[in-house]
């Protein structure tokens, strides 16, 4: 069962009951079936569910009424979580240990509301070689939220645009794009279900703090960025006429290795820093002014909500004019139009491309990387692979069982860095995704087909040297693949040639730590 990461040391007691072995999950009906069509037959606290009989997964349960059924399932976004403990019964509450209450606590004030407060914003961008402006729409999506999903699909659906610009990178194109939303629920879940029998022997009260807990890190761990799915699933299935650009998607954001090397370098703490925020923001709206270049006269671009104020400020300093701003309601309920917006957009006061003409040094173009771009065939290729994983994947071909890596705590105190000595040193990193406390994993043959983890260069470099893909910091580079002629003209790099994704932070841009 998860553990909460910061909760304070303790040693419980575990010898509880347990309902199975740490080698199976009965929980599950029927490994065999399709991933996609996983079935459960306990309920939270390891009862049966009998056939026809429903068991809800938002009820806010009582740790003294034996009548009520929570299911196994995990939550599947933060609206979930919060239906089932926000008003949580005061009896259950005075079971929790300090640090897991306000956790629970913090996490529910940090995400609620981010799904809401002027979360779509479109600009007009000037027209170029004849072309009237351009409708830049970006969508401010909250990380675990569900009305941030079905927004970016809608606005996509409305938008009708041509290109589509995600807050991802390569590293992280097989995990959020081609692994199906379909295997991440079911992969939540059968983690959540392993839970409820109890694998770890807790006691009553430890494994009620834990089975709650482990709702909320479930929801972090396999629920977060779905908007960025949904968006390119909807920009996928819409159909393009003669007189429409080639459909390009790219992916605007700093390389995920980056990030993470800067994490550990200056605490989590830097990732939400001013500076580094504001480095994000230029990098995507050097994506999205990379995509106008090309002609587009409609882009969507989903970025984080808390990214989005830094990306209206580069887009304004670059010369877009912002046109409208809506929240998640106004949408919802229909009092503003996505589509209308964008017509205002595209039909107002032609101007004149110098009000532009600062942009390609404002941004950095031909310094730092415009971002990794994906065209048509690409697109395609990802969703059949997609749709290949779907109808091919059982439960066991998804997750496995392992045993639990010994932890060589003294070695790795001494070592810090590096591997670990002891017996299983020259073994190698061990192979597969492993989560719930190591005793389960995504095999490695599935992680190869996705391409995430340690596959996703593979992924990235098969893409490129099929010219389905492309890394640029020259906008002519761009201009001239997207419209065929990469190879030809020589522009498609080599293997081994050096290549850079993420930010250029010059010595004047450089963060203060």
């Amino acid at each position: 069962m998860a553990k909460h990461p910061n909760s304070v040391a303790r040693t419980d007691p575990l010898d509880g009951r347990q309902l199975g072995s740490l080698n199976v999950n009965f929980a599950v009906e029927d490994v065999e079936q399709l991933a996609k069509d996983m079935r459960l037959r306990l309920d939270q606290r390891g009862r049966t569910i009998l056939p026809g009989e429903s068991v809800s997964s938002s009820i806010p349960w009582t740790a003294h009424d034996d009548t009520v059924r929570n299911a196994a399932t995990a939550p599947m976004n933060w609206e979930e979580v919060e239906a089932r403990y926000a008003s949580v019964d005061a009896s259950v509450r005075k079971l929790f240990y300090s640090g897991p209450h306000k956790f629970i606590d913090e996490q529910m004030g940090e995400n609620r509301g981010k799904d809401e407060f002027r979360s779509v914003r479109t600009f007009s961008w000037p027209g170029q070689d004849g072309n009237g402006p351009s409708a830049i729409t970006v969508i401010g999506a909250a990380k675990y939220s569900a009305r941030s999903t079905r927004l970016a699909a809608r606005a996509v659906y409305e938008a009708e645009p041509t290109a589509l610009l995600l807050q991802l990178c390569q590293e992280r194109l097989g995990r959020y794009l081609v692994m199906p939303e379909e295997h991440l629920a079911a992969v939540a879940n059968y983690a959540r279900s392993f839970a409820a029998t109890n694998p770890h022997g807790a006691r009553p009260k430890e494994y009620l703090v834990d089975a709650i807990v482990g709702d909320v890190l479930s929801v972090q761990e396999w629920r977060g960025d779905l908007a960025y799915a949904a968006a390119l699933d909807e920009f996928a299935q819409l159909p393009r006429s003669e007189n429409d650009l080639p459909k390009v998607v790219g992916l605007g954001d700093v390389r995920w290795s980056r990030l993470e090397l800067l994490r550990r370098q200056h605490g989590n703490e830097s990732l939400t820093q001013r500076p580094t925020v504001s480095m994000r923001g230029k990098q995507l709206v050097r994506g999205l002014i990379s995509l106008a270049t090309l002609g587009h006269r409609s882009i969507v671009g989903v970025v984080d909500s808390e990214i989005l104020a830094s990306v209206t400020t580069w887009l304004e300093e670059a010369g877009a004019r912002l046109v409208a701003v809506s929240d998640t309601s106004d949408i919802e309920t229909g009092r503003q139009s996505i589509a209308e917006d964008i017509r205002m957009a595209k039909e107002g006061r032609q101007r004149d491309a110098e009000d532009a003409s600062a942009a390609p040094f404002v941004l950095g173009f031909g310094k730092s990387s415009l971002g990794s771009f994906i065209n048509e065939d690409g697109l395609e290729m990802l969703m059949r692979r997609k749709q290949r994983l779907l109808k091919l994947t059982r439960v066991k071909d998804l997750i496995a069982h392992c045993e639990v890596e010994k932890g060589w705590t003294v070695a790795e105190v001494l070592t810090r860095e590096g591997p670990t000595p002891g017996p299983a040193a020259l073994l190698g990193p061990k192979k597969g995704f492993r989560f719930e406390m190591g005793r389960l994993e995504i095999p490695d043959t599935y992680l190869k087909d996705v391409g995430m983890e340690a596959y996703a260069p593979d992924l990235w470099q098969t893409m490129r040297s099929q010219n389905l893909a492309l890394d640029c910091k020259e906008a002519s580079e761009l201009l001239w693949w997207a419209a065929g002629g990469a190879e030809a003209e020589g522009f498609t790099r080599s293997e081994g040639e050096e290549d850079e994704t993420e930010t250029a932070w010059t010595s004047s841009e450089q963060p203060v730590w």
